[in-house]
């Protein structure tokens, strides 16, 4: 068979009698090239320059058509396995709450009379079956915001489940119990998820794929983040001192390295951001294709002082730059958001039919645009996003950030 005949063959439709044939077709074209290969070897004359050329040419437009059948091939085998793109049957296999590798990343944006001006919590209601909230809204990490409690209070007499929904990268039952010392009463929240608990679930199952030394990156006084328990319960795993000992990162802050061993050393990445403190590791690590995960996905974070301080996102980013592969949990990705819906279905009996019906209304509430807002929309839950501003000023702030208008805006977490 010669290349015409190869072309016209390649760029027919490929049914399922047809595929068996492009093996054998490519060995043919690889055959035809390199008798060209030989060819171009002796010395020829401009006429069998143009017919070479006109040759490469013509194997060209072969690779091209193949290509473009085997990629119709392929979209219509996704059709027939799982369903037009769209469809519940497609959202459901897509609902993976593991890691940001359930990131749906949808573009959505809604219309002008969209957005809502709430002067409190209590126009929220009415309107949904539960709230998750990002811990940022409630408290400032020392003490309570006022009349949070009473919102509270005034959401669980509604009949109302609420969760938070934390980017922290301590475990939730330690988060829980800091409650009631910064003013909030645990009995008013029905649960909490965090990025670690995320990650702590990801390291109990995939020990035989990751590997057991991790080279960890975090804050100083793990006990007060709640961090210094963090691997109870996961047997096998140990703490590396080098780069070359251990298999993977992980990443619970980004003040010290090596944490949790005899070599633990503070760094000032927090407070500069600046590569040269990691460089050396990070490099290592992408020559011997270390996976990082990352526990604590905020890029900054501001403490009560008014400091604003570089966290682990920052770092993990740094190293996504210089080519290594990273897997975040937590917010804005959809793992986080996919766990809080499930923890409220356990807590209020609802099922998946009517979440694909859109029976039960989940609200995020949080404050910030592309953690909350831009997260809860990738997951199809609506957002209130808590600002002093008016409807102008969000709209100028979502069209800055390139993220959809959230439902709703309060101006704080009161009832």
């Amino acid at each position: 068979m010669n290349l015409a005949m190869q072309l016209k063959f390649w760029q027919a439709p490929m049914g399922d009698s047809l595929r068996v044939a492009t093996v054998p077709s490519l060995m043919m074209l690889d055959a035809s090239m390199q008798t060209l290969g030989r060819k171009t070897r002796r010395a020829a004359s401009p006429s069998s320059l143009r017919s070479k050329a006109a040759c490469v040419t013509l194997s060209s437009t072969v690779l091209a058509g193949t290509w473009s059948c085997l990629r119709r091939e392929q979209r219509a085998s996704r059709v027939r396995r799982y369903g037009r793109p769209g469809s519940a049957q497609v959202q459901k296999i897509l609902r993976r709450p593991e890691t940001c590798i359930a990131h749906a990343g949808r573009k959505w944006r809604p219309g002008h009379n969209d957005l809502q001006l709430c002067r409190g919590i209590s126009e929220l209601v009415e309107r949904y079956d539960a709230f998750t909230v990002d811990p940022g809204v409630l408290h400032n990490g020392i003490n309570a915001f006022p009349e949070v409690s009473s919102c509270l209070e005034a959401i669980k007499a509604a009949g109302k489940s609420i969760i938070i929904l934390s980017s922290d990268a301590g475990r939730a039952s330690v988060q829980l119990a800091k409650l009631s010392s910064i003013g909030v009463n645990p009995d008013q929240i029905d649960g909490i998820v965090t990025s670690g608990d995320l990650v702590y679930r990801y390291l109990s199952r995939m020990q035989e794929k990751l590997g057991t030394r991790i080279l960890w990156v975090a804050r100083t006084q793990q006990q007060v983040y709640g961090l210094s328990d963090f691997f109870d319960g996961l047997p096998g795993y140990s703490l590396a001192s080098s780069v070359e000992d251990a298999n993977f990162f992980l990443v619970s802050g980004a003040q010290t390295i090596f944490a949790g061993t005899e070599a633990e050393e503070e760094t000032g990445f927090m407070e500069d951001g600046q590569v040269h403190h990691y460089r050396q590791i990070l490099r290592i690590g992408i020559h011997r294709s270390m996976v990082m995960l990352c526990a604590d996905p905020a890029l900054g974070v501001t403490e009560s002082d008014g400091r604003k301080l570089y966290s682990g996102g920052s770092l993990a980013k740094i190293y996504e730059q210089l080519g290594g592969r990273v897997i975040y949990f937590g917010k804005p990705y959809t793992a986080a958001f996919e766990e809080a819906r499930n923890l409220l279905c356990e807590l209020t009996g609802a099922d998946a039919d009517e979440l694909d019906s859109n029976d039960f209304r989940i609200c995020h509430i949080g404050n910030s645009l592309h953690d909350d807002v831009a997260g809860a929309a990738a997951v199809g839950m609506d957002a209130a996003f808590i600002a002093d501003e008016q409807e102008a000023g969000v709209r100028q702030l979502c069209r800055a950030e390139n993220v959809c208008l959230p439902q709703c805006v309060v101006p704080h977490f009161a009832w």
